[in-house]
C-alpha cells in the first residue's frame, strides 16, 4: 500500500470516527473539533495557490426545510438539472428537477425526516455549458467519500 493509499485510509479512519463520536453525543457540537480547521467531511484540504487559480463556482442555495416538508426549494445558475439527495443515507436521491430560468427550482421529495442532511448535487451538465471543472471553487462545495460532490447542503432541524 503507498503511502497515499494510507493517508486516505487515515483520513477515512478519522472521518468515521469523528461521525461516530458526532451521532452518539448528547449535546451538540459547539465548536469545530477538526485539529486543521476544515471540516471534517471535507476530502481534500485546500492550498492557497489552487484556490486563486481556481474561478468561483456558481453559488446554490436551499430554503429552510422542516421535518415533513415534501418539497425542496431554492435557487441556484439557471438550466441545470439537479439531484435533491439525502447525505444521511449515503448520498440517496430523494427528487430530480432543473434550476428553472429565473434561478429557481422547487422539487417534490418524499417527507423530509428531521436531522438529516439535505443537499443538491448535479445531475446533468450537458445541457448547461458548464464542465465539472466549473464547481471546484466556492466554500459551500464539499466532496465527499462515498457520496460525491455536493454543491451546498442543509441540516434539517428535528422538530
Amino acid at each position: 500500500m503507498g503511502f497515499k493509499q494510507f493517508a486516505q485510509v487515515l483520513l477515512l479512519m478519522f472521518l468515521l470516527s469523528t461521525l461516530f463520536i458526532a451521532c452518539n453525543s448528547e449535546e451538540p457540537a459547539t465548536r469545530d473539533i477538526s485539529p486543521l480547521g476544515v471540516s471534517p467531511l471535507t476530502s481534500t484540504l485546500p492550498t492557497p495557490e489552487s484556490e486563486s487559480a481556481l474561478r468561483r463556482g456558481p453559488d446554490f442555495y436551499i430554503d429552510p426545510l422542516a421535518a415533513g416538508d415534501t418539497s425542496v426549494s431554492g435557487t441556484g445558475p439557471a438550466n441545470i438539472k439537479i439531484n435533491i439527495v439525502d447525505v444521511s443515507w449515503g448520498g440517496n436521491v430523494i427528487g430530480t428537477g432543473p434550476i428553472g430560468l429565473d434561478g429557481k427550482f422547487i422539487i417534490d421529495v418524499p417527507p423530509i425526516e428531521g436531522g438529516n442532511r439535505i443537499g443538491i448535487m448535479l445531475a446533468d451538465l450537458n445541457e448547461s455549458g458548464l464542465k465539472y471543472e466549473d464547481f471546484q471553487n466556492n466554500e459551500h462545495y464539499q466532496d465527499l467519500p462515498m457520496v460525491g460532490l455536493l454543491v451546498y447542503y442543509l441540516d434539517v432541524p428535528t422538530e
